[in-house]
């Protein structure tokens, strides 16, 4: 069985125990067979962070490949319901609140994919739900459940689009010491700065292979 929420090692460590932070992702920029799965990425995928380290690793890939399949095959929304359930008896029990990052790699490819996710989101009103996301026009200026925190990546192609005086939005940069001289609440470290912070200015330091060093800030 394909199991499609996982956790790594930041999200263990995020928010102090307060949460039980979960992940669900899909390959990086494109599938094994040439499917776009971050149609909006910009000048972030040649230092995709998600296209390096642990994360190119063949059993995560595999299990990347696995998890976009349900999507393709119609199976994913009753797959991550069921997820969901059992993840939020355990959270419950430990008093713990259950969150869902949604694609730690890959992003929202299409209409269709992102109504699913909404559908999904509205059924777990106790249950926190937030993605960093280039795919600006299926969010900018539309109403999204209470539940559901966005974060405007910047790197994409819809860049412009993003209002960096009122939008959340996401910004990298090459030292926490640049991160905070610029105003930005560093996630780094810990990710429940993501959808936790007042700040809509959220901050990540470039974690990817030196030789791809790539900054927005």
């Amino acid at each position: 069985m394909t199991k499609l929420l996982s956790k790594n090692s930041k999200m263990a460590k995020s928010g102090g125990g307060h949460y039980a932070i979960f992940d669900f992702a899909i390959p990086a920029y494109q599938s094994r067979t040439g499917m776009a799965t971050c149609p909006m990425a910009g000048s972030c995928a040649k230092s995709c962070y998600a296209q390096n380290g642990s994360y190119a690793w063949k059993p995560v890939q595999d299990a990347f490949e696995r998890r976009l399949a349900t999507i393709a095959d119609g199976t994913f929304e009753g797959k991550i319901e069921r997820e969901i359930r059992t993840k939020l008896k355990t959270a419950e029990r430990r008093k713990q609140q259950l969150v869902i990052r949604i694609h730690s790699s890959g992003d929202f490819m299409n209409k269709d994919y992102v109504n699913t996710w909404l559908r999904v989101i509205e059924l777990f009103p106790q249950v926190q739900f937030y993605a960093y996301t280039k795919a600006l026009p299926y969010f900018k200026g539309k109403p999204r459940p209470a539940n559901f925190v966005v974060i405007f990546s910047e790197g994409g192609k819809a860049d412009k689009a993003i209002d960096v005086a009122t939008d959340r939005h996401a910004r990298v940069f090459e030292s926490v010491e640049l991160l905070e001289a610029a105003g930005y609440s560093d996630a780094s470290q810990d990710d429940s700065i993501a959808f936790t912070s007042p700040n809509n200015k959220i901050g990540l330091v470039y974690h990817g292979p030196k030789s791809k060093k790539w900054t927005t800030g």
